[in-house]
C-alpha cells in the first residue's frame, strides 16, 4: 500500500464520499489512508465510517498478510492491529518482519538488533550488531532469506562473532564460535558460493583461518572436521552437485554427510 498525503480535509463524511481515497485491501476489510493537513496519518474502516487508527501517526504501512499495521510516531516504530489493539510498542528504530511463519520481527533499538514477535516478546535482546546476513551471493542456491535459515536458523553476530539462535530464541551454539556464515567462491565457471543443504538440514560455516565445515539445525558443527578449504556447489547441465576441497583435493559433500549419519530429506511430492 502507498500511502499519499491528502489535500486538507472539512469533514470526514466528504472524505468517505470521495472514493478516491478508498483503498480496498485484498484481506479483510476495507480501508481507507487519511493524511490530514498537519502531516499525521490515521485509517478509515469505509464500512461504519469509524477511525482504526486516530490520524496522528507520521507513518502507517498495512501488513497485509497479518491485517496488522506498521505505525511511525516520531522516529519510533510499533504494531496495531485491525481491532485497534497494540500489539507492539512504537518505541524501535527499525521494525523489519523476517519470519511470517513464527511472526517475528528484526528490530533495531540503540544502534543494536534483536528479534521480537508480533506479542512484543522478546526472542534475542538487541545487544547485536547484525540479525541475518546478506544473501546476495548465494541467489544461485535459492536462499531467499537471510534473516532465517532452514525455516529455523537466525544468525546472529556480535563484534565479528556469528552465533546461531532457533526461533524460540535458544542459543543453539557454544556462544559466538564462527567468523563466517557460507563460503564465497566468487560465482563464476558454473561453481557457485554455498550458504546452506536444504535436502541435508545443513549451513556452512567458517573460521577466520579459511577453513569451513557444516552445522546442523541443532547447533552442531562436527560433523565434519573443521578443515576444507572451500566448500560449493557446481550446476552442470541442470543438476547440483556439492563439493569441498582439502589439500586441493576435491571431495563429494553427500558422500561424507551420508557417512557420517546425515540422512537426506526426500522432497514432497
Amino acid at each position: 500500500v502507498t500511502i499519499v498525503m491528502n489535500p486538507p480535509i472539512r469533514d470526514l463524511s466528504e472524505l468517505i464520499g470521495d472514493t478516491k481515497f478508498n483503498y480496498r485491501s485484498m484481506c479483510e476489510f476495507t480501508v481507507s489512508y487519511v493524511g490530514l493537513a498537519d502531516g499525521k496519518y490515521g485509517v478509515i474502516n469505509v464500512s461504519d465510517n469509524s477511525f482504526i487508527l486516530e490520524p496522528k501517526y507520521d507513518n502507517i504501512e498495512y501488513v497485509q498478510y497479518s491485517s496488522d499495521f506498521l505505525v511511525q510516531s516520531g522516529k519510533k516504530k510499533g504494531i496495531i492491529s485491525k481491532e485497534s489493539k497494540t500489539k507492539v510498542n512504537a518505541v524501535y528504530d527499525e521494525l523489519t518482519l523476517i519470519d511470517r511463519k513464527n511472526n517475528l520481527y528484526r528490530i533495531k533499538k540503540d544502534n543494536l538488533y534483536g528479534v521480537i514477535n508480533d506479542k512484543d516478546k522478546v526472542i534475542i535482546h538487541p545487544e547485536n550488531s547484525k540479525i541475518g546476513i546478506d544473501i546476495n551471493e548465494f541467489s544461485y542456491s535459492g536462499v531467499k532469506n537471510g534473516y532465517i535459515l532452514l525455516d529455523s536458523l537466525i544468525p546472529v553476530e556480535q563484534d565479528g562473532k556469528w552465533a546461531f539462535y532457533d526461533t524460540k530464541g535458544k542459543l543453539l551454539t557454544d556462544g559466538f564460535v564462527f567468523d563466517k556464515i557460507g563460503c564465497s567462491v566468487g560465482n563464476s565457471n558454473n561453481v557457485y558460493s554455498l550458504l546452506e543443504i536444504p535436502e541435508y538440514n545443513v549451513v556452512v560455516v567458517g573460521n577466520d583461518n579459511g577453513q569451513y565445515t557444516f552445522m546442523n539445525t541443532k547447533g552442531k558443527y562436527d560433523i565434519l572436521p573443521f578443515v576444507f578449504e572451500q566448500i560449493y556447489m557446481k550446476i552442470s547441465s541442470g543438476e547440483i552437485s556439492y563439493y569441498m576441497k582439502y589439500n586441493n583435493k576435491t571431495y563429494d559433500v553427500p558422500k561424507y554427510l551420508i557417512q557420517r549419519g546425515v540422512k537426506k530429506i526426500e522432497a514432497e511430492n
